[in-house]
């Protein structure tokens, strides 16, 4: 049995193991999504499509990797179960670091036609399938390894290193746009993509390190003993009302995409109106994260003394109010306010949240959003982003409250515990 220094320690290895590793999948997913929204346009996509059509058919390859995330969380989640999560956790980056590394030695639409597209969609699945395995077995393992009452304090890591990933994104492709327009477009956008090499070899000596939680080491040797099943349809019959609330709740990852997908395309790009300086929306971006970094370990503190709802649903409501703000300031070009509403959207309202960043369900929002938007009328993106943040909050209304409950016990029917508690006395 550890010690409770032992344990601490172990907690806090695994936290920075869910940081770094977060931050890798996550500067590796954000890269793609800023060349979605203003590189792969001209470089993967016929120039007959038109502007238009070819900005529509790149946010609709973003969307493609959400899709393959729950697929890669259900996949490696049982696959960890099974084996543990450590050895998860490390194949989880490898594959991120291949696949971002090959969108940066892919050719072009010029060189190969339909060909080049067809690779991105192919490079987009294998980042969509880490990323989901990614966030699902960081927070678990981060979970298993807290001390107990203080879950979301170190949970709340693997938030941050998504957060970190993305402004680590934004720092990089500021260095790419201060290249000269046809440099950045021959082969200046390559270099943030071959870059994840040098994040994934940080964050692959840190998970080195990592050790197999108690409680998981327990359940790979139960599930090794009773040679289960993959566990999807089990759950499904057996707890559909919980299965759908967190359908809903994950709802919220519809507003995520269009902020931080459509909303940068609809500040820089010509068609749209506006054209504010790309370098200026990545100032946002970064500071706007860095904020929510600091409130992340805080909001988590706070859940854990007070419960998940209250925290969550503020986040939840607040985004859907912060939705308008934000779009109406960049609308009207007015920096100094596109900088207050980044940063109360992004790292007051956002950060409550604490949950599960985004969903397949939100991967082709952007899309819509784009379809939907004609000129400067931002207000279908803004409904959009309150309509899912609102349909959040509901379900998390209706969920029960775990933040007292014992990691042990979550999942179980409470008369349950109780009955098995008394008859233990």
């Amino acid at each position: 049995m550890p010690s409770k220094y032992d344990r601490e320690k172990q907690a806090k290895r695994a936290a920075m193991s869910s940081f770094f590793g977060g931050a890798l999948e996550y500067y590796d997913f954000y890269i793609y999504t800023s060349a979605a929204a203003l590189i792969f346009p001209t470089l993967f996509f016929s120039k007959e499509l038109g502007t238009s059509s070819a900005t529509l058919a790149s946010l609709a390859t973003l969307g493609v990797g959400y899709l393959a995330r729950p697929v890669g969380a259900i996949v490696f989640g049982h696959i960890g179960d099974r084996v543990g999560r450590k050895s998860v956790l490390v194949a989880t980056l490898a594959l991120m670091g291949v696949a971002t590394t090959v969108i940066g030695f892919l050719p072009t639409y010029e060189s190969v036609g339909v060909l080049a597209p067809a690779l991105l969609v192919v490079c987009r699945l294998a980042q969509g399938l880490s990323a989901g395995a990614e966030t699902t077995g960081a927070s678990t393992i981060s979970m298993e390894s807290a001390p107990p009452g203080r879950r979301a304090q170190y949970t709340a890591w693997t938030q941050n290193g998504n957060y970190a990933g993305f402004i680590l994104a934004s720092i990089a492709w500021l260095g790419a746009s201060a290249m000269p327009r046809d440099v950045l477009l021959s082969w200046g956008w390559r270099i943030p993509f071959l870059a994840s090499i040098l994040v994934a070899l940080v964050a692959f000596i840190v998970r080195r390190k990592l050790i197999e939680p108690e409680i998981s080491a327990e359940n790979v040797k139960d599930n090794a003993e009773k040679s289960r099943k993959p566990p999807l349809v089990d759950v499904f019959r057996s707890h559909p009302w919980q299965v759908l609330r967190t359908a809903l709740v994950l709802f919220q990852g519809v507003g995520l995409t269009i902020v931080f997908g459509f909303g940068l395309t609809y500040a820089t790009q010509p068609q749209y109106g506006i054209e504010l300086p790309y370098t200026t929306m990545l100032w946002v971006a970064i500071v706007s994260n860095a904020t929510a970094i600091v409130a992340h370990p805080l909001y988590g503190k706070l859940s854990d003394r007070i419960g998940r709802r209250p925290v969550m649903i503020f986040g939840m409501l607040g985004t859907a109010v912060m939705g308008f703000a934000y779009f109406a300031a960049v609308t009207a070009r007015n920096v100094p306010a596109i900088f207050l509403c980044g940063i109360l959207l992004t790292g007051v309202t956002l950060a409550a949240t604490t949950g599960v960043f985004m969903t397949f369900l939100g991967g082709f929002s952007p899309t819509i959003a784009a379809a939907l938007i004609d000129g400067t009328n931002w207000l279908p993106a803004a409904w959009i982003i309150a309509g899912a943040f609102v349909i959040a909050a509901a379900a998390v209304f209706t969920a029960p409250e775990t933040g007292k409950t014992p990691l042990e016990d979550l999942g179980q029917n409470p008369s349950r515990r109780q009955s098995e508690r008394k008859g233990a006395l």
